[in-house]
This record gives C-alpha cells, structure tokens and sequence, in this order.
C-alpha cells in the first residue's frame, strides 16, 4: 500500500486558520473547526500545508 501524500503538522489549528483571510473564507473556516470539533468531539489537526481535519 503506498505511503499517504499528507501528514498532520503538529502546527495548531487555531495559528493555522488565524493566517487565512478574514474577509469570508477565514471566518467560514474558523466556524467549521468549531463545528467539527463540536460534532466529533476531537480537536482539528493541521495536514500536509493547506488542509484541517
């Protein structure tokens, strides 16, 4: 089986999506680790450079 192409960073999520642009797109992002975190009950994860999860 091949080896995934992401990783988590260790990067913490909040400082992750803090860097993103607050106009739409970093205030939608910062409600959906909310959401997510709400919902599943564990804290997000930075992977590889562009993804939270």
């Amino acid at each position: 089986m091949a080896a995934p192409n992401t990783s988590a960073t260790g990067e913490g999520v909040a400082d992750f999506l803090d860097a993103v642009p607050k106009e739409r797109r970093g205030a939608d992002a910062t409600q959906m680790d909310e959401i997510n975190q709400r919902l599943t009950g564990y804290k997000g994860e930075v992977w590889g450079s562009v993804s939270v999860g």
